[in-house]
């Protein structure tokens, strides 16, 4: 139990320093990230098994933020911010 509550003070740690480097939607998909991250170690370290439903949720989970981080280009008539 040691090891996720050390990963978790870490992540909370970095989540204060990402609040001024990053915009507040970058950083609150990036937040999400904590639940894969949980989910990899503890299978990765902890041995633990998860079900075809969990793995599919973690799978749908990295792609929403995927598609979120994925560059557009602005509409027409929109204004590119960059």
């Amino acid at each position: 139990a040691a090891v996720p509550s050390l990963v978790y003070t870490v992540q909370n740690n970095l989540m204060f320093y990402s609040f001024e480097k990053l915009s507040a939607p970058v950083q609150q998909v990036l937040y999400q990230m904590k639940v894969i991250t949980t989910a990899g170690i503890g299978v990765l370290l902890l041995g633990q098994q998860l079900s075809t439903t969990k793995w599919a949720a973690c799978f749908l989970l990295a792609g929403g933020v995927a598609m979120v981080q994925w560059p557009r280009e602005p509409a027409e008539g929109e204004f590119a911010y960059f």
